[in-house]
């Protein structure tokens, strides 16, 4: 299907003669008029080409592929003499599998939101009015606006947009893509939002980061932009459908699935939704992004819950599992077997050693005179045990003399190992 959707003709003939001219030429099933067509209005200028009359005549050649709703210019002799209806201050429209609140944007916009209810399901708020192109995600809804068609403000251009399964576009009048959004078919609104994020420079440093992801699956989307995302989505039923949609196709979207999760109130929630979500975690950073808030106010749950992941078969559950020990319990909580539970864990994965060295690392920081005969007494294998001095070395929390006592404990004829 092929939707256009234009605003504010205000009466130029000129301009909806470009508008229909392009449809034309490019398909269309459809016209969504969001409001102010034939009258100028008393704030704008005369539109170059403003001739009402032929404005009239030019819509109603094409009337039964219009929806319209009405603008704050329009009046009731506008519906005289046109032959299809602008009377509604709003409608809820299914187009290109996606439910769309169509309103002329005086009442309903960005900044005065309608009410759940008054959307009606829909995940989109598409208005006029302002004479400037724009979208924005908020609240789990998306909100768009063509600009105008023949009177532009801010430096923007005559324009519309075209809509389809696959993709939403903003125009000139030329037909120049100005923007495009890619979502529809197998793309979710989750994905489509992410993709609008994506900074492609960023995409190719990224993905050289995380060597265990195909590099396809990074769309590049910089972590503030992606917390921001996550705090605009927590808590709506856009966020709790997306927390069921697994397996997920890209790094990011098992990011924003892993934010969400951490911002879960309830620590058994939390936790159910942690369970359903680790054997999907493929890669050292979204697993070290995971740190949901109702942990702190359950320290001895939590520390039970812990034990069962470090003993998991899944390499980055038993990674996650030592991050919430490192995190949780090196400072008030500290107990001695705490360190008993990490140094236990003997696996070969490097993402688990070196996290395990992490830990141990932290802990000479934090209880050094607790963790130090961890390593005179070699409990650690030797790859982990030479990587905890490393990182202990390189740290501001160790002083002078605890690096020098610590570099005299390196397990000699170690072959030298890179990491992270």
């Amino acid at each position: 299907m092929n939707v256009w959707i234009a605003s504010d003709i205000h009466g130029s003939a000129l301009y909806c003669r470009k508008l229909l001219d392009l449809m034309e030429k490019r398909g269309a099933d459809r016209l969504v008029l969001l409001g102010d067509l034939l009258y100028h209005g008393p704030r704008n200028d005369l539109p170059e080409g403003y001739d009402p009359k032929a404005v009239f005549a030019m819509l109603n050649s094409v009337k039964d592929r219009i929806l319209s709703v009405h603008g704050n210019c329009d009046a009731e002799v506008d519906q005289m003499v046109l032959h299809f209806p602008i009377e509604a201050d709003f409608r809820v429209e299914e187009l290109c599998g996606r439910r769309l609140f169509l309103t002329h944007g005086h009442h309903f916009n960005v900044d005065q939101r309608p009410s759940r209810t008054l959307l009606d399901g829909a995940g989109y708020v598409v208005y006029g009015h302002f004479h400037v192109p724009m979208r924005r995600l908020e609240d789990g809804v998306w909100y768009w606006n063509p600009g105008s068609v023949s009177i532009p403000k801010e430096n923007s251009w005559h324009g519309c947009m075209r809509m389809t399964e696959d993709a939403v576009q903003w125009l000139d009048l030329d037909g120049n893509l100005k923007d495009e959004l890619m979502g529809g078919g197998d793309m979710t609104d989750i994905q489509t939002a992410l993709f609008a994020l994506r900074d492609p420079a960023y995409q190719a440093f990224q993905s050289k980061l995380i060597p265990t992801i195909d590099p396809q699956t990074v769309i590049g989307v910089r972590m503030p932009a992606l917390r921001k995302l996550a705090r605009e989505i927590a808590g709506t039923p856009v966020a709790e459908g997306f927390l069921q949609e697994l397996p997920h196709r890209y790094y990011e979207e098992n990011n924003l699935h892993g934010l969400l999760i951490s911002a879960i109130p309830d620590y058994d929630g939390a936790v159910a939704a942690l369970e359903t979500f680790l054997p999907y975690v493929d890669n050292w950073a979204t697993c070290d992004l995971l740190s949901p808030k109702a942990f702190r106010k359950h320290p001895p749950e939590l520390r039970k819950q812990i034990r069962r992941w470090v003993e998991d078969a899944h390499t980055y559950t038993v990674r996650f599992g030592l991050g919430m020990l490192m995190s949780f319990y090196l400072d008030e909580g500290f107990q001695m077997e705490d360190l008993d539970l990490a140094a236990g864990v003997r696996r070969e994965e490097y993402y688990v050693k070196m996290m395990a060295a992490w830990y141990f690392a932290t802990a000479l920081a934090k209880q050094y005179d607790a963790a130090l005969p961890y390593l005179r007494q070699r409990r650690l294998d030797r790859w982990t045990h030479n990587k905890t001095i490393q990182k202990a070395v390189e740290s501001y929390r160790i002083t002078p003399e605890q690096k020098d006592e610590l570099r005299s404990l390196r397990w000699k004829d170690c072959a030298k190992e890179e990491g992270v």
